[in-house]
């Protein structure tokens, strides 16, 4: 999958990762991000659980943090993306990857 190596081949600058949990299955993922500096979250590492629907990338992934983490936008079971990150249907594009909606979380 494209996404997951580009993924691979920035995660020195972006501190983003992401590997399937089946070698063989590219729907379900674990991935890593770091806070975002100038935060509460900065230094912190954040692991991710992220299930990649068969509609993907007309429709987003569901992302469930591993890690306790308290945000407005992050409930127990799932990431509850704020209007201002989540696009219309009809917005979504296949250039929207994994690394893109990481780095909007926090």
């Amino acid at each position: 999958m494209k996404e997951l190596a580009d993924i691979h081949n920035d995660k020195d600058n972006s501190g983003v990762t992401a590997q399937p949990v089946d070698p063989s299955s590219f729907t379900h993922l674990k991935g890593t991000f770091p806070g975002p500096p100038d935060t509460p979250y900065a230094g912190g590492q954040y692991q991710v659980d992220i299930v990649i629907p068969d509609t993907y990338p007309f429709k987003s992934p569901i992302i469930k943090f591993d890690t306790k983490i308290w945000h407005p936008n992050v409930s127990s079971v799932t990431v509850s993306c704020p209007p201002a990150l989540r696009p219309p249907p009809s917005a979504l594009r296949p250039q929207s990857s994994w690394r893109t909606w990481s780095l909007g979380l926090c």
